[in-house]
């Protein structure tokens, strides 16, 4: 028999993300989150005669199961998710399974008809396999039944047709589920009976030599692949000389690069429309410039206001640390900042483009490959073939990770970032504000007349739990951090004050580890990465939209130079050439942006005595040479 409950904790329940199990004694037992509210338990046994009438209500069947754990002394936290769950969330059933040697011959499928599911495969739950085993199922059936219907070609009549149906169907059964549904089975079933037993001699074994077999079971039963919807390409699917995945400031810099060059691309974007998520981004000379080579820079300036003066404050003592004239001669020409709201630039970059450019609703959920083509599988179903695949697809990219490229690192820090609007203007002097020190950064500075950008970073603590539960905690999180330096002046916390509800967001800070990038795969073969899918950092430089900014402009000179002229039986090795060439180029910029954006941020945040002391009397003034350093980077023209 096995009891199941569900307990939700609306204020959240406080547990490791972890799979918690107690067996033997004659019982199984677990439990595990399913998120921060709710953690799912279940208990199997044995029923004996003893145990009659325990199943005839949800109070007695959750007794029942506390006095048997009770008993075992279990952990108080796992009795309480017992405890916690309602009667009416409470179940119990009877555990059933097939015969798993009667699948060996069984008519899985006869002529148009077929199982799938607990209709297939009843089991055991102690593998937790027969809710994924159903998924499966679906996928395999899906695609060869689907594949039997596409490939007709609505000739020789409905015998025919039958006859590929009855065949896609005998491949569902013989050559793909059978054999998984016997192992699944079987397997549950022998796991559940050694987990549970109260066998003394089975017992000993269990916990002495067969833990860590069974543990490693349940991983490589997990490890089963049942493939895609497409075994082969389908007819229908479109062909595309350029995909980009993913319509932010990397991905619309590239395409708009491409279609200065002449060179045709398609931008698939996974929302309904743009996303300007993180309201604003710091706009330094090194930005403008790719911009200017896109064509929009001037566009970008009439919109917003330039910042004349950097002032870098100590949240500890309220005094200047340092000031940087953000207007002063670089190497070559004036510095130039701008705070520059993301939507604006985006519809700015979307208006260059040709109608048709962007492709919304399409995520690419799976990449496989035909030759020197790669085969786009979408989440709506359908497939796209491309000659070349440029991942600008953030911080999760799935690009990245067919790439092979080291998963974004969690800093340990978060962030904070809103924006405030004036409607009759905010007044505030053109200055680019920043609180450090404390544990805590903090800065705001103008966009346009009417609209002020803040952020604020920090190291999140036990006590911070459930700040980012909605803006206004988050708000008022930020507020009490800023209050409580005592050196944060009212008009600069008026600033988050002033931020709608839905105008503030958080997100922990994450980055690619910088040394990764060294001999990673940034190109392979004719497909690259660009942006947060190449060079995620922390925000510490202000650097992030600008670097992705670089990428396109660098990625469509080399790549928009391999595709002039016309097609020919080499173009594919031109086309890797410049991707290496692209990633050659790219690699260093984006180690030293991330490495050097770690740093700042870990100096400016720290509240160590020590590194506060350096920080304020002498390292001041490296920083912020640091930022203008950082800015003076040339990417180039579109035609370098």
């Amino acid at each position: 028999m096995a009891a199941r409950g569900l307990a939700h904790f609306p204020d959240g329940h406080g547990l490791e993300p972890m799979f918690l199990q107690f067996i033997g004694r004659g019982f199984r037992s677990g439990m595990r989150p399913c998120n921060e509210t709710d953690v799912y338990w279940f208990f199997t046994w044995t029923p004996s005669d003893n145990d009659k009438g325990v199943i005839e209500s949800g109070r007695k069947l959750k007794q029942f199961v506390l006095a048997n754990l009770t008993a075992l002394k279990v952990p108080p936290e796992a009795l309480a998710v017992i405890e916690g769950s309602e009667t009416s969330d409470v179940f119990a059933v009877p555990l059933r399974f097939r015969a798993p040697l009667s699948l060996i011959t069984a008519s899985i499928s006869k002529g148009g008809v077929c199982v799938a599911g607990d209709a297939l495969h009843p089991m055991t739950p102690d593998l937790g396999q027969d809710g994924c085993a159903a998924l499966e199922d679906s996928v395999v059936l899906a695609r060869c039944l689907g594949e039997a219907i596409l490939n007709d070609d609505g000739q020789g009549g409905g015998a025919r047709s039958r006859g590929r149906i009855e065949q896609g169907l005998q491949e569902y059964a013989s050559g793909f589920r059978r054999w998984r549904s016997v192992e699944l089975v079987a397997t549950a079933f022998v796991v559940g009976f050694i987990q549970q037993s109260s066998n003394a001699i089975v017992g000993f074994v269990r916990d002495r030599f067969l833990s860590g077999f069974l543990a490693r079971r349940l991983l490589k039963i997990a490890d089963y692949d049942c493939g895609t919807l497409w075994s082969m390409e389908p007819k229908d699917a479109a062909a595309e000389d350029i995909v980009i995945a993913g319509a932010g400031l990397a991905g619309l810099a590239t395409a708009l690069g491409l279609h200065r060059k002449g060179v045709r691309s398609l931008v698939l974007e996974s929302s309904p429309s743009l996303r300007a998520s993180g309201f604003a981004f710091a706009t330094w000379k090194n930005a403008f410039r790719a911009l200017d080579a896109l064509g929009v820079g001037d566009k970008i300036r009439s919109q917003h206001l330039q910042a004349q003066t950097l002032r870098v404050m100590s949240s500890a003592t309220g005094e200047i640390v340092r000031e940087a004239d953000l207007t002063q001669q670089g190497k070559r020409e004036p510095h130039e900042f701008c705070c520059v709201r993301r939507d604006l630039l985006l519809k700015v970059l979307e208006e260059e483009l040709p109608k048709g450019t962007i492709r919304y609703s399409s995520k690419i959920v799976s990449i496989e490959e035909d030759g020197n083509i790669k085969i786009l599988q979408l989440a709506d179903g359908s497939v796209l073939r491309a000659k070349v695949l440029i991942g600008c697809d953030g911080i999760n990219s799935v690009v990245a990770k067919w790439l092979d490229l080291a998963k974004p690192s969690h800093s340990g820090r978060s962030a904070a970032r809103g924006l405030a609007h004036y409607p009759n203007g905010h007044g505030f002097e053109p200055n680019f504000l920043q609180f450090i020190g404390n544990g805590f950064r903090y800065g705001m500075v103008h966009c346009n007349e009417t609209d002020i950008y803040w952020f604020f970073t920090w190291t999140p603590s036990e006590n911070d739990k459930g700040v980012d539960e909605s803006a206004a905690k988050m708000k008022q999180f930020v507020l009490d951090k800023l209050r409580g330096s005592r050196n944060v002046p009212e008009d600069a916390l008026a600033v988050i004050d002033k931020s709608e509800m839905g105008d503030v967001l958080a997100a922990p800070l994450r980055f690619r580890p910088p040394l990764s990038l060294i001999a990673a795969s940034i190109s392979k073969g004719n497909v690259c990465v660009a942006g947060d899918a190449l060079h995620p950092m922390t925000p510490d430089l202000g650097q992030g939209g600008c670097a992705a900014l670089e990428d396109g402009v660098v990625l469509a000179r080399c790549l928009g130079e391999a595709l002039a002229g016309e097609e020919d039986a080499v173009e594919n090795e031109r086309i890797e050439a410049a991707l290496r060439e692209y990633a050659r180029i790219r690699r260093w910029r984006s180690v030293e942006l991330i490495a050097t954006a770690y740093t700042v941020g870990f100096i400016q945040q720290s509240n160590n005595v020590i590194v506060s002391f350096l920080r304020d009397k002498f390292l001041s003034g490296v920083l912020a040479g640091k930022l203008l350093k950082m800015a003076e980077h040339d990417c180039g023209t579109l035609s370098d």
